[in-house]
């Protein structure tokens, strides 16, 4: 992984007005235009229902998924499955969740993950540039 902050995508750039072809850089991934496939025989009903919705959905925002079919299929098997589990009054391994959740930022299901970088909340400390360091520290 490189140092420093992380390059600001160009989407923000244009709305920021920062934007300049000259430094753009290309995709190390070029995106795939082709629909998904269709969902994997092995996923349940309710399964394949998430997956028509969340493909809809994807193509309405301009995300492709092509390529990323299998862990799209996870992803809609273990939301069905949980969903499944708190139906019948059953408890949901807090893993099961995690992983939902892990799976929820990838594909930009949370709030949280639709947004880009904001700017610090707080400005930076002018004067911590003449903070003595702790002792041992040196």
């Amino acid at each position: 992984m490189t140092r420093g902050r992380k390059p600001t995508p160009p989407g923000v750039k244009l709305l920021r007005g920062t934007f300049r072809r000259d430094r753009q850089r290309a995709a190390v991934v070029p995106p795939v235009a082709d629909a998904p496939a269709a969902p994997p025989s092995w996923l349940s009903a309710y399964a394949r229902r998430l997956w028509q919705e969340r493909v809809t959905t994807y193509s309405r925002r301009g995300m492709s998924v092509a390529g990323c079919e299998g862990a799209l299929a996870a992803y809609c098997q273990l939301e069905a499955q949980i969903a499944r589990r708190w139906q019948k009054g059953q408890d949901v391994p807090p893993a099961w969740l995690n992983a939902l959740r892990l799976f929820a930022g990838e594909f930009h299901d949370t709030p949280s993950s639709q947004i880009g970088r904001g700017t610090p909340a707080a400005p930076p400390n002018r004067f911590a540039q003449f903070v003595r360091p702790p002792t041992g520290m040196r």
